[in-house]
Protein backbone atom coordinates (compact mmCIF):
# COMPACT_ATOMS: atom_id res chain seq x y z
CA UNK A 1 0.00 0.00 0.00
CA UNK A 2 2.98 2.23 1.08
CA UNK A 3 4.77 1.64 -2.37
CA UNK A 4 1.67 2.09 -4.49
CA UNK A 5 1.60 5.63 -2.35
CA UNK A 6 5.25 6.61 -3.41
CA UNK A 7 4.99 6.02 -6.99
CA UNK A 8 1.25 8.18 -7.00
CA UNK A 9 3.36 11.27 -5.53
CA UNK A 10 6.18 10.72 -8.41
CA UNK A 11 3.55 10.82 -10.92
CA UNK A 12 2.04 13.84 -9.51
CA UNK A 13 6.17 15.71 -9.65
CA UNK A 14 6.30 14.83 -12.91
CA UNK A 15 2.89 16.41 -13.90
CA UNK A 16 3.91 19.31 -12.48
CA UNK A 17 7.29 19.67 -13.57
CA UNK A 18 5.92 19.10 -17.17
CA UNK A 19 2.72 21.63 -15.93
CA UNK A 20 6.41 24.39 -15.07
CA UNK A 21 8.06 23.47 -18.88
CA UNK A 22 4.67 24.66 -20.57
CA UNK A 23 4.15 27.78 -19.11
CA UNK A 24 8.06 28.77 -19.35
CA UNK A 25 7.92 27.75 -23.14
CA UNK A 26 5.08 30.19 -23.61
CA UNK A 27 6.87 32.92 -21.90
CA UNK A 28 9.86 32.40 -24.00
CA UNK A 29 7.45 32.81 -27.33
CA UNK A 30 6.08 35.85 -26.13
CA UNK A 31 9.28 37.25 -25.19
CA UNK A 32 10.36 36.42 -28.87
CA UNK A 33 10.34 39.97 -30.18
CA UNK A 34 12.32 41.66 -27.45
CA UNK A 35 15.99 42.30 -27.90
CA UNK A 36 16.62 39.65 -24.84
CA UNK A 37 15.19 37.26 -27.19
CA UNK A 38 17.73 34.77 -27.51
CA UNK A 39 19.01 34.91 -23.85
CA UNK A 40 15.68 33.89 -22.81
CA UNK A 41 15.16 30.94 -25.28
CA UNK A 42 18.44 29.81 -23.81
CA UNK A 43 17.53 30.02 -20.49
CA UNK A 44 14.57 28.31 -20.96
CA UNK A 45 16.42 25.82 -23.45
CA UNK A 46 18.89 25.22 -20.44
CA UNK A 47 15.35 25.14 -17.75
CA UNK A 48 13.51 22.13 -20.36
CA UNK A 49 17.09 20.22 -20.39
CA UNK A 50 17.14 19.81 -17.10
CA UNK A 51 13.48 19.36 -16.52
CA UNK A 52 13.74 16.27 -18.99
CA UNK A 53 17.07 15.44 -16.58
CA UNK A 54 14.83 15.32 -13.63
CA UNK A 55 11.71 13.44 -15.34
CA UNK A 56 14.55 10.84 -16.63
CA UNK A 57 15.47 10.07 -13.13
CA UNK A 58 12.28 10.16 -11.64
CA UNK A 59 10.87 7.51 -14.31
CA UNK A 60 14.30 5.42 -13.11
CA UNK A 61 13.54 5.59 -9.76
CA UNK A 62 9.51 4.60 -10.59
CA UNK A 63 11.17 1.66 -12.08
CA UNK A 64 13.27 0.64 -9.17
CA UNK A 65 10.56 0.83 -6.58
CA UNK A 66 8.75 -1.06 -8.83
CA UNK A 67 11.55 -3.95 -9.04
CA UNK A 68 11.83 -3.31 -4.80
CA UNK A 69 8.19 -4.27 -4.76
CA UNK A 70 8.43 -7.24 -7.41
CA UNK A 71 11.05 -8.21 -4.84
CA UNK A 72 9.18 -7.64 -1.72
CA UNK A 73 6.06 -9.61 -2.80
CA UNK A 74 8.53 -12.53 -4.11
CA UNK A 75 10.08 -12.52 -0.11
CA UNK A 76 6.22 -12.50 0.86
CA UNK A 77 5.58 -15.62 -1.37
CA UNK A 78 8.26 -17.34 -0.15
CA UNK A 79 7.83 -16.66 3.63
CA UNK A 80 4.01 -18.00 3.37
CA UNK A 81 5.17 -21.00 0.76
CA UNK A 82 7.88 -21.87 3.85
CA UNK A 83 5.14 -21.09 7.18
CA UNK A 84 2.90 -23.63 5.06
CA UNK A 85 5.34 -25.74 4.69
CA UNK A 86 6.39 -25.84 8.43
CA UNK A 87 2.96 -26.31 9.28
CA UNK A 88 2.21 -29.76 6.98
CA UNK A 89 5.96 -30.91 8.37
CA UNK A 90 4.44 -30.78 11.68
CA UNK A 91 0.95 -31.97 11.18
CA UNK A 92 2.48 -34.99 8.81
CA UNK A 93 4.73 -35.68 11.49
CA UNK A 94 2.00 -35.82 14.26
CA UNK A 95 -0.01 -37.83 12.32
CA UNK A 96 2.70 -40.07 11.60
CA UNK A 97 3.02 -40.26 15.87
CA UNK A 98 -0.37 -41.14 16.42
CA UNK A 99 -0.38 -44.38 14.80
CA UNK A 100 2.61 -45.88 16.90
CA UNK A 101 0.61 -43.91 19.75
CA UNK A 102 -1.89 -46.16 19.16
CA UNK A 103 -0.35 -49.69 19.71
CA UNK A 104 1.08 -48.34 22.68
CA UNK A 105 -1.79 -46.95 24.40
CA UNK A 106 -4.27 -49.91 23.55
CA UNK A 107 -2.11 -52.64 24.63
CA UNK A 108 -1.24 -50.90 27.96
CA UNK A 109 -4.79 -50.28 27.88
CA UNK A 110 -5.38 -54.27 27.20
CA UNK A 111 -2.91 -55.55 29.92
CA UNK A 112 -4.19 -53.26 32.54
CA UNK A 113 -7.31 -55.34 31.96
CA UNK A 114 -5.48 -58.14 32.50
CA UNK A 115 -4.31 -59.78 36.23
CA UNK A 116 -1.05 -58.37 36.92
CA UNK A 117 1.15 -58.22 40.28
CA UNK A 118 1.45 -55.14 42.00
CA UNK A 119 4.85 -54.24 40.74
CA UNK A 120 3.70 -55.70 36.98
CA UNK A 121 0.77 -53.16 37.73
CA UNK A 122 2.53 -50.12 38.83
CA UNK A 123 5.24 -50.89 35.24
CA UNK A 124 2.42 -50.75 33.09
CA UNK A 125 0.68 -47.81 34.94
CA UNK A 126 3.59 -46.03 34.10
CA UNK A 127 3.85 -47.01 30.79
CA UNK A 128 0.90 -45.70 30.72
CA UNK A 129 1.25 -42.16 32.35
CA UNK A 130 4.17 -41.80 30.01
CA UNK A 131 2.12 -42.55 26.47
CA UNK A 132 -0.18 -40.01 27.97
CA UNK A 133 2.34 -37.31 28.37
CA UNK A 134 4.07 -37.96 25.06
CA UNK A 135 -0.03 -37.77 23.56
CA UNK A 136 -0.39 -34.62 24.94
CA UNK A 137 2.52 -33.28 23.51
CA UNK A 138 1.57 -34.83 20.00
CA UNK A 139 -1.71 -32.98 20.65
CA UNK A 140 -0.47 -29.49 21.42
CA UNK A 141 1.86 -29.86 18.12
CA UNK A 142 -1.54 -30.52 16.01
CA UNK A 143 -3.72 -27.90 17.80
CA UNK A 144 -0.88 -25.28 17.39
CA UNK A 145 -0.60 -26.01 13.80
CA UNK A 146 -4.30 -26.44 12.97
CA UNK A 147 -4.69 -22.65 14.66
CA UNK A 148 -1.51 -21.32 12.51
CA UNK A 149 -3.42 -22.78 9.40
CA UNK A 150 -6.96 -21.00 10.23
CA UNK A 151 -8.12 -25.01 10.63
CA UNK A 152 -9.14 -25.22 14.25
CA UNK A 153 -13.05 -24.21 14.22
CA UNK A 154 -15.01 -23.63 17.91
CA UNK A 155 -18.53 -25.66 18.51
CA UNK A 156 -21.12 -23.47 20.08
CA UNK A 157 -22.87 -25.85 22.42
CA UNK A 158 -24.00 -25.60 25.79
CA UNK A 159 -21.82 -26.79 28.47
CA UNK A 160 -22.23 -26.37 32.22
CA UNK A 161 -18.91 -24.60 33.76
CA UNK A 162 -19.11 -26.45 37.09
CA UNK A 163 -19.13 -30.08 35.50
CA UNK A 164 -16.29 -29.33 33.21
CA UNK A 165 -13.97 -27.73 35.45
CA UNK A 166 -14.96 -30.55 38.56
CA UNK A 167 -13.80 -33.04 35.72
CA UNK A 168 -11.03 -30.78 34.29
CA UNK A 169 -9.19 -30.94 37.85
CA UNK A 170 -10.46 -34.57 38.62
CA UNK A 171 -7.82 -35.29 36.49
CA UNK A 172 -4.94 -33.44 37.45
CA UNK A 173 -5.99 -33.70 41.56
CA UNK A 174 -3.83 -36.99 41.75
CA UNK A 175 -0.47 -35.77 40.25
CA UNK A 176 -1.25 -32.77 42.25
CA UNK A 177 -1.45 -34.67 45.58
CA UNK A 178 1.47 -37.27 44.82
CA UNK A 179 3.62 -34.00 44.69
CA UNK A 180 1.93 -32.38 47.85
CA UNK A 181 -0.02 -29.82 46.62
CA UNK A 182 -3.49 -28.25 46.80
CA UNK A 183 -5.31 -27.81 44.23
CA UNK A 184 -8.55 -25.70 44.78
CA UNK A 185 -11.33 -23.90 42.87
CA UNK A 186 -13.97 -21.31 43.34
CA UNK A 187 -16.93 -21.02 40.91
CA UNK A 188 -18.89 -17.24 40.96
CA UNK A 189 -22.73 -17.86 41.98
CA UNK A 190 -23.53 -15.19 39.84
CA UNK A 191 -22.12 -16.90 36.25
CA UNK A 192 -25.32 -18.52 34.14
CA UNK A 193 -26.34 -21.63 34.82
CA UNK A 194 -25.61 -22.55 31.11
CA UNK A 195 -22.91 -21.09 29.18
CA UNK A 196 -22.91 -21.49 25.26
CA UNK A 197 -19.54 -22.33 23.79
CA UNK A 198 -17.11 -25.00 22.92
CA UNK A 199 -16.60 -26.76 25.98
CA UNK A 200 -13.74 -29.05 25.14
CA UNK A 201 -11.49 -26.05 24.42
CA UNK A 202 -12.48 -24.28 27.39
CA UNK A 203 -11.29 -27.40 29.39
CA UNK A 204 -8.39 -27.47 27.09
CA UNK A 205 -7.22 -23.67 28.63
CA UNK A 206 -7.62 -25.04 32.19
CA UNK A 207 -5.93 -28.15 31.43
CA UNK A 208 -2.97 -26.02 30.20
CA UNK A 209 -2.83 -23.50 32.76
CA UNK A 210 -3.09 -25.61 35.52
CA UNK A 211 -0.98 -28.18 34.21
CA UNK A 212 1.48 -25.20 33.05
CA UNK A 213 1.28 -24.26 36.92
CA UNK A 214 1.38 -28.14 38.71
CA UNK A 215 4.46 -27.96 37.02
CA UNK A 216 6.37 -25.04 38.49
CA UNK A 217 4.94 -24.77 41.58
CA UNK A 218 7.38 -27.05 43.83
CA UNK A 219 5.57 -26.69 46.95
CA UNK A 220 2.32 -25.10 48.23
CA UNK A 221 -1.11 -24.52 46.21
CA UNK A 222 -2.66 -24.01 42.72
CA UNK A 223 -6.57 -22.33 42.81
CA UNK A 224 -8.70 -21.80 40.32
CA UNK A 225 -11.42 -18.60 39.69
CA UNK A 226 -14.51 -18.42 37.39
CA UNK A 227 -16.26 -15.58 37.65
CA UNK A 228 -18.50 -13.19 35.43
CA UNK A 229 -16.97 -9.95 34.39
CA UNK A 230 -19.43 -8.66 32.69
CA UNK A 231 -22.81 -9.35 30.71
CA UNK A 232 -24.04 -8.16 27.36
CA UNK A 233 -27.39 -8.78 26.45
CA UNK A 234 -27.15 -13.05 25.14
CA UNK A 235 -23.23 -12.77 25.71
CA UNK A 236 -21.32 -12.90 28.66
CA UNK A 237 -17.28 -12.53 29.77
CA UNK A 238 -16.31 -15.25 31.30
CA UNK A 239 -12.82 -14.43 33.78
CA UNK A 240 -10.97 -17.41 34.58
CA UNK A 241 -7.80 -16.96 36.84
CA UNK A 242 -5.11 -20.12 37.76
CA UNK A 243 -2.79 -18.47 40.42
CA UNK A 244 0.00 -20.60 41.93
CA UNK A 245 2.59 -20.32 44.42
CA UNK A 246 5.60 -21.03 42.22
CA UNK A 247 8.89 -20.19 40.71
CA UNK A 248 7.30 -17.19 39.59
CA UNK A 249 8.63 -15.35 36.54
CA UNK A 250 11.27 -12.12 36.09
CA UNK A 251 10.03 -9.70 33.70
CA UNK A 252 12.38 -10.31 30.60
CA UNK A 253 10.39 -14.08 30.24
CA UNK A 254 6.49 -12.34 31.04
CA UNK A 255 7.73 -10.86 27.37
CA UNK A 256 8.11 -14.22 25.67
CA UNK A 257 6.15 -16.66 27.84
CA UNK A 258 3.02 -16.66 25.12
CA UNK A 259 5.36 -17.43 22.15
CA UNK A 260 5.30 -21.24 20.65
CA UNK A 261 8.05 -23.13 21.21
CA UNK A 262 9.32 -20.96 23.93
CA UNK A 263 9.70 -20.95 27.82
CA UNK A 264 10.20 -18.00 30.49
CA UNK A 265 13.87 -19.57 30.91
CA UNK A 266 15.78 -21.76 28.57
CA UNK A 267 16.32 -24.25 31.31
CA UNK A 268 12.98 -24.51 32.30
CA UNK A 269 13.09 -27.26 29.46
CA UNK A 270 15.87 -29.24 30.77
CA UNK A 271 14.21 -28.95 34.60
CA UNK A 272 10.40 -29.56 34.02
CA UNK A 273 10.38 -30.43 30.57
CA UNK A 274 7.56 -29.39 27.84
CA UNK A 275 7.24 -28.19 24.26
CA UNK A 276 6.64 -24.30 25.36
CA UNK A 277 3.28 -24.68 23.11
CA UNK A 278 0.63 -25.03 26.23
CA UNK A 279 0.42 -21.22 26.52
CA UNK A 280 0.52 -20.34 22.95
CA UNK A 281 -2.27 -22.57 22.23
CA UNK A 282 -4.25 -21.01 25.42
CA UNK A 283 -3.73 -17.79 23.91
CA UNK A 284 -4.56 -18.32 20.67
CA UNK A 285 -7.80 -20.24 21.53
CA UNK A 286 -8.88 -17.33 24.24
CA UNK A 287 -8.35 -15.09 21.03
CA UNK A 288 -10.65 -17.40 18.86
CA UNK A 289 -12.97 -16.79 21.58
CA UNK A 290 -13.27 -13.25 21.28
CA UNK A 291 -10.87 -12.86 24.53
CA UNK A 292 -7.34 -12.47 25.88
CA UNK A 293 -4.83 -13.46 28.40
CA UNK A 294 -2.33 -12.16 30.59
CA UNK A 295 -0.07 -13.06 33.37
CA UNK A 296 1.08 -11.26 36.46
CA UNK A 297 4.29 -12.35 38.19
CA UNK A 298 6.67 -11.89 40.73
CA UNK A 299 10.24 -14.54 41.21
CA UNK A 300 10.16 -16.56 44.13
CA UNK A 301 6.20 -15.54 44.89
CA UNK A 302 3.90 -17.39 42.14
CA UNK A 303 2.23 -16.18 39.08
CA UNK A 304 -2.26 -15.73 38.01
CA UNK A 305 -2.85 -16.30 34.82
CA UNK A 306 -5.99 -14.32 33.72
CA UNK A 307 -8.66 -15.71 31.15
CA UNK A 308 -11.34 -13.65 29.52
CA UNK A 309 -13.94 -15.54 27.19
CA UNK A 310 -16.59 -13.96 25.60
CA UNK A 311 -19.12 -16.93 25.72
CA UNK A 312 -22.84 -17.19 25.03
CA UNK A 313 -25.20 -17.96 27.79
CA UNK A 314 -28.44 -19.16 28.91
CA UNK A 315 -30.82 -19.56 32.09
CA UNK A 316 -31.68 -23.57 31.87
CA UNK A 317 -29.40 -25.87 32.41
CA UNK A 318 -28.07 -28.19 30.00
CA UNK A 319 -29.19 -31.45 29.96
CA UNK A 320 -27.38 -33.81 31.79
CA UNK A 321 -25.65 -37.16 29.77
CA UNK A 322 -26.86 -40.69 31.15
CA UNK A 323 -24.43 -42.56 33.15
CA UNK A 324 -22.60 -44.75 30.27
CA UNK A 325 -22.28 -48.78 31.08
CA UNK A 326 -18.57 -49.84 32.18
CA UNK A 327 -16.69 -51.35 29.52
CA UNK A 328 -16.21 -54.69 31.42
CA UNK A 329 -20.23 -55.32 31.38
CA UNK A 330 -20.86 -54.62 27.83
CA UNK A 331 -20.37 -57.66 25.41
CA UNK A 332 -21.43 -56.82 22.02
CA UNK A 333 -21.54 -60.22 20.09
CA UNK A 334 -20.65 -58.70 17.09
CA UNK A 335 -19.23 -59.82 14.11
CA UNK A 336 -16.93 -57.08 13.10
CA UNK A 337 -13.96 -56.31 9.39
CA UNK A 338 -11.64 -55.10 10.38
CA UNK A 339 -9.69 -53.05 7.16
CA UNK A 340 -6.35 -51.87 8.33
CA UNK A 341 -3.00 -52.32 6.73
CA UNK A 342 -1.06 -51.99 10.19
CA UNK A 343 -0.10 -55.10 12.12
CA UNK A 344 0.61 -53.39 15.77
CA UNK A 345 -3.11 -51.73 15.07
CA UNK A 346 -4.98 -54.95 14.29
CA UNK A 347 -3.59 -56.63 17.46
CA UNK A 348 -4.53 -53.45 19.60
CA UNK A 349 -8.51 -53.78 17.40
CA UNK A 350 -8.02 -57.71 17.69
CA UNK A 351 -7.47 -57.52 21.67
CA UNK A 352 -10.26 -54.65 22.38
CA UNK A 353 -12.72 -56.42 19.84
CA UNK A 354 -12.36 -59.31 21.82
CA UNK A 355 -12.41 -57.87 24.85
CA UNK A 356 -16.07 -56.61 23.73
CA UNK A 357 -17.23 -59.86 22.66
CA UNK A 358 -16.93 -59.67 19.08
CA UNK A 359 -15.33 -61.66 16.39
CA UNK A 360 -13.58 -60.18 13.51
CA UNK A 361 -11.84 -61.08 10.13
CA UNK A 362 -9.26 -58.99 8.79
CA UNK A 363 -8.51 -57.31 5.34
CA UNK A 364 -4.84 -55.10 4.41
CA UNK A 365 -6.20 -52.93 1.68
CA UNK A 366 -9.43 -50.86 0.45
CA UNK A 367 -9.79 -53.80 -2.38
CA UNK A 368 -10.06 -56.69 -0.24
CA UNK A 369 -12.64 -54.67 1.77
CA UNK A 370 -14.98 -54.40 -0.97
CA UNK A 371 -14.78 -58.12 -2.17
CA UNK A 372 -15.23 -58.90 1.48
CA UNK A 373 -18.22 -56.81 2.09
CA UNK A 374 -19.90 -58.23 -0.91
CA UNK A 375 -19.17 -61.92 -0.42
CA UNK A 376 -20.97 -61.86 3.17
CA UNK A 377 -22.67 -59.56 5.78
CA UNK A 378 -21.02 -58.27 8.84
CA UNK A 379 -22.32 -56.02 11.53
CA UNK A 380 -19.84 -53.34 11.32
CA UNK A 381 -16.76 -52.72 9.12
CA UNK A 382 -13.40 -50.68 10.91
CA UNK A 383 -12.50 -48.88 7.84
CA UNK A 384 -8.65 -47.36 7.78
CA UNK A 385 -8.30 -44.19 5.89
CA UNK A 386 -4.80 -44.62 4.23
CA UNK A 387 -4.78 -48.25 2.73
CA UNK A 388 -2.52 -49.18 -0.34
CA UNK A 389 -4.70 -49.84 -3.44
CA UNK A 390 -7.49 -48.85 -2.31
CA UNK A 391 -8.34 -45.98 0.85
CA UNK A 392 -11.03 -46.45 2.91
CA UNK A 393 -12.58 -43.28 1.65
CA UNK A 394 -12.72 -44.60 -1.89
CA UNK A 395 -13.43 -48.76 -0.67
CA UNK A 396 -16.78 -47.16 1.38
CA UNK A 397 -18.15 -45.24 -1.56
CA UNK A 398 -17.61 -48.63 -3.42
CA UNK A 399 -19.44 -50.26 -1.22
CA UNK A 400 -22.26 -48.33 -0.27
CA UNK A 401 -22.68 -48.39 -4.54
CA UNK A 402 -22.61 -52.00 -4.54
CA UNK A 403 -25.36 -52.19 -1.54
CA UNK A 404 -27.59 -49.75 -3.70
CA UNK A 405 -26.80 -52.04 -6.57
CA UNK A 406 -27.78 -55.44 -4.90
CA UNK A 407 -30.49 -53.93 -2.26
CA UNK A 408 -28.90 -55.02 0.69
CA UNK A 409 -28.77 -53.49 3.77
CA UNK A 410 -26.53 -50.59 4.68
CA UNK A 411 -23.28 -51.88 7.06
CA UNK A 412 -21.91 -49.90 9.73
CA UNK A 413 -18.74 -48.05 8.00
CA UNK A 414 -16.66 -46.64 11.14
CA UNK A 415 -13.38 -44.76 9.57
CA UNK A 416 -10.55 -45.12 11.80
CA UNK A 417 -7.48 -43.16 11.17
CA UNK A 418 -4.88 -40.77 13.07
CA UNK A 419 -5.93 -37.75 10.43
CA UNK A 420 -8.03 -36.06 13.50
CA UNK A 421 -9.21 -32.64 12.22
CA UNK A 422 -12.83 -31.58 11.97
CA UNK A 423 -12.86 -31.48 8.12
CA UNK A 424 -11.34 -34.93 8.42
CA UNK A 425 -14.18 -35.94 9.80
CA UNK A 426 -16.59 -34.59 7.47
CA UNK A 427 -14.54 -35.99 4.35
CA UNK A 428 -15.21 -39.54 5.94
CA UNK A 429 -19.00 -39.25 6.55
CA UNK A 430 -19.63 -37.31 2.85
CA UNK A 431 -18.34 -40.44 1.59
CA UNK A 432 -21.00 -42.53 3.21
CA UNK A 433 -19.04 -43.48 6.52
CA UNK A 434 -21.08 -43.81 10.04
CA UNK A 435 -18.98 -42.36 12.66
CA UNK A 436 -15.43 -41.66 13.16
CA UNK A 437 -12.71 -42.94 15.34
CA UNK A 438 -9.80 -40.77 15.85
CA UNK A 439 -5.96 -42.69 16.55
CA UNK A 440 -5.06 -43.17 19.46
CA UNK A 441 -8.30 -44.49 20.68
CA UNK A 442 -9.52 -46.10 24.20
CA UNK A 443 -11.47 -49.64 24.36
CA UNK A 444 -14.19 -47.41 25.77
CA UNK A 445 -14.04 -45.10 22.60
CA UNK A 446 -14.16 -48.54 20.66
CA UNK A 447 -16.97 -49.55 22.42
CA UNK A 448 -19.16 -46.46 22.21
CA UNK A 449 -18.77 -46.47 18.23
CA UNK A 450 -19.96 -49.92 18.40
CA UNK A 451 -22.53 -49.99 21.18
CA UNK A 452 -25.26 -48.58 18.29
CA UNK A 453 -24.58 -51.33 15.76
CA UNK A 454 -27.54 -54.46 16.60
CA UNK A 455 -26.12 -57.77 15.71
CA UNK A 456 -28.02 -58.96 12.56
CA UNK A 457 -28.87 -62.44 11.50
CA UNK A 458 -26.64 -63.76 9.37
CA UNK A 459 -29.15 -65.19 6.65
CA UNK A 460 -32.04 -62.90 7.13
CA UNK A 461 -33.22 -61.16 3.86
CA UNK A 462 -31.97 -57.86 2.61
CA UNK A 463 -33.48 -55.10 3.27
CA UNK A 464 -33.69 -51.63 2.08
CA UNK A 465 -32.68 -48.91 4.39
CA UNK A 466 -31.65 -46.08 1.60
CA UNK A 467 -35.74 -45.07 2.13
CA UNK A 468 -38.01 -44.96 4.89
CA UNK A 469 -40.90 -46.84 3.47
CA UNK A 470 -42.66 -45.72 6.09
CA UNK A 471 -42.72 -42.39 4.65
CA UNK A 472 -44.33 -43.41 1.17
CA UNK A 473 -46.43 -45.63 2.98
CA UNK A 474 -48.12 -42.20 4.50
CA UNK A 475 -48.53 -40.89 1.11
CA UNK A 476 -49.83 -44.01 -0.29
CA UNK A 477 -52.36 -44.40 2.99
CA UNK A 478 -53.65 -40.24 2.29
CA UNK A 479 -54.52 -41.10 -1.62
CA UNK A 480 -54.92 -44.72 -1.83
CA UNK A 481 -55.68 -44.28 -5.66
CA UNK A 482 -51.73 -43.71 -5.78
CA UNK A 483 -51.93 -40.27 -7.53
CA UNK A 484 -50.54 -38.30 -4.39
CA UNK A 485 -47.71 -40.64 -3.71
CA UNK A 486 -46.74 -40.21 -7.97
CA UNK A 487 -47.07 -36.74 -7.95
CA UNK A 488 -44.83 -36.03 -4.84
CA UNK A 489 -42.51 -38.32 -6.10
CA UNK A 490 -42.81 -36.48 -9.47
CA UNK A 491 -41.84 -33.87 -8.41
CA UNK A 492 -39.18 -34.68 -6.10
CA UNK A 493 -37.37 -36.22 -9.18
CA UNK A 494 -37.62 -33.05 -10.75
CA UNK A 495 -36.63 -30.65 -7.90
CA UNK A 496 -33.29 -32.58 -6.83
CA UNK A 497 -31.41 -32.40 -9.97
CA UNK A 498 -32.42 -28.62 -10.49
CA UNK A 499 -31.22 -27.93 -6.53
CA UNK A 500 -28.11 -29.73 -7.17
CA UNK A 501 -27.57 -27.61 -10.33
CA UNK A 502 -28.36 -24.44 -8.21
CA UNK A 503 -26.18 -25.43 -5.49
CA UNK A 504 -23.07 -26.33 -7.78
CA UNK A 505 -23.24 -22.79 -8.58
CA UNK A 506 -23.80 -21.02 -5.86
CA UNK A 507 -20.93 -23.05 -4.34
CA UNK A 508 -19.04 -21.56 -8.03
CA UNK A 509 -19.65 -18.01 -6.95
CA UNK A 510 -18.98 -18.55 -3.35
CA UNK A 511 -22.71 -17.87 -2.73
CA UNK A 512 -22.56 -19.40 0.70
CA UNK A 513 -26.21 -18.13 2.12
CA UNK A 514 -27.92 -19.09 -1.05
CA UNK A 515 -26.21 -22.52 -0.37
CA UNK A 516 -27.88 -22.31 2.90
CA UNK A 517 -31.33 -21.60 1.79
CA UNK A 518 -31.33 -24.14 -1.47
CA UNK A 519 -29.67 -26.96 1.50
CA UNK A 520 -32.76 -25.93 3.85
CA UNK A 521 -35.94 -26.29 1.00
CA UNK A 522 -34.28 -29.50 -0.61
CA UNK A 523 -34.38 -30.78 3.38
CA UNK A 524 -37.74 -30.72 3.44
CA UNK A 525 -38.59 -32.64 0.08
CA UNK A 526 -35.99 -35.59 1.08
CA UNK A 527 -37.85 -36.36 4.16
CA UNK A 528 -41.45 -35.99 2.59
CA UNK A 529 -40.36 -39.52 0.64
CA UNK A 530 -38.13 -40.80 3.33
CA UNK A 531 -35.26 -40.71 2.02
CA UNK A 532 -32.32 -39.84 5.31
CA UNK A 533 -29.45 -40.21 4.05
CA UNK A 534 -30.02 -37.32 1.85
CA UNK A 535 -32.02 -35.33 4.87
CA UNK A 536 -28.30 -35.44 6.44
CA UNK A 537 -26.49 -34.55 3.57
CA UNK A 538 -28.47 -31.58 3.37
CA UNK A 539 -28.35 -30.43 6.81
CA UNK A 540 -24.62 -30.46 6.71
CA UNK A 541 -24.81 -28.56 3.11
CA UNK A 542 -26.96 -26.06 5.21
CA UNK A 543 -24.62 -25.96 8.21
CA UNK A 544 -21.88 -25.42 6.29
CA UNK A 545 -23.11 -22.45 4.21
CA UNK A 546 -24.49 -20.88 7.25
CA UNK A 547 -21.01 -21.08 9.27
CA UNK A 548 -19.15 -19.60 6.13
CA UNK A 549 -16.84 -23.09 5.97
CA UNK A 550 -16.38 -22.59 2.40
CA UNK A 551 -13.76 -25.54 2.40
CA UNK A 552 -15.88 -28.68 2.28
CA UNK A 553 -18.46 -27.51 0.29
CA UNK A 554 -17.47 -29.20 -2.80
CA UNK A 555 -17.25 -32.38 -0.88
CA UNK A 556 -20.09 -31.98 0.68
CA UNK A 557 -21.95 -32.00 -2.59
CA UNK A 558 -20.64 -34.65 -4.04
CA UNK A 559 -21.82 -36.45 -0.85
CA UNK A 560 -25.22 -35.36 -1.25
CA UNK A 561 -24.92 -36.49 -5.37
CA UNK A 562 -23.88 -39.89 -4.30
CA UNK A 563 -26.82 -39.90 -1.96
CA UNK A 564 -29.30 -39.07 -4.47
CA UNK A 565 -28.47 -41.78 -6.58
CA UNK A 566 -28.80 -44.25 -4.37
CA UNK A 567 -31.88 -43.03 -3.57
CA UNK A 568 -33.02 -42.83 -7.08
CA UNK A 569 -32.00 -46.76 -7.85
CA UNK A 570 -33.97 -47.65 -5.06
CA UNK A 571 -37.10 -45.76 -5.88
CA UNK A 572 -38.42 -48.41 -8.08
CA UNK A 573 -38.29 -51.40 -5.46
CA UNK A 574 -39.41 -49.53 -2.83
CA UNK A 575 -42.66 -48.06 -4.99
CA UNK A 576 -43.34 -51.63 -5.42
CA UNK A 577 -43.49 -52.56 -1.91
CA UNK A 578 -45.94 -49.54 -0.85
CA UNK A 579 -48.26 -49.48 -3.67
CA UNK A 580 -51.50 -51.15 -3.89
CA UNK A 581 -51.76 -53.88 -6.21
CA UNK A 582 -53.84 -53.80 -9.11
CA UNK A 583 -57.42 -55.05 -8.78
Amino acid sequence: MADEAELEALRREVARLQKINRSLMARVERSLDQSSAFSLFESATSLENEVRQRTAALHVAMRELSATNLELRAATDAADAASRAKSEFIARISHELRTPMNGVLGMTELLLATELTTPQRRSVETVARSAQMLLRIIDDVLDFTKAEQGKMQLERRPFDLAAVLDETLGLLRDGAERRGLALACWIDPALPPCLLGDALRVRQIVTNLVGNALKFTPEGAVAVRASQQSRDGDRVTLKLEVQDTGIGIDAAGLDRIFHAFTQADGSTTRLYGGTGLGLAIVRQLAEMMDGDVAVASTPGSGSIFTVQLRLGWSEQAPVAAPPMATTAAMTLGLHVLVAEDNDINVEVLGGMLDHLGCSFERVADGRDAVAAAARRRYDAILMDWQMPLLDGLAATQAIREDEAAHERARTCVIAITANALPSDRERCLAAGMDAFLAKPFTLAGLRDALRGVSPSERNEPAVNTVIEHAALADLADIDPSGGMLARVLDAFTTEVPRAIAQLAGAIGADELREVASVAHRLRSSCGYVGARSMVVACERLEHAGKTGDASRLRELLAGLQREYALVHARLPTALAQVRPPPE
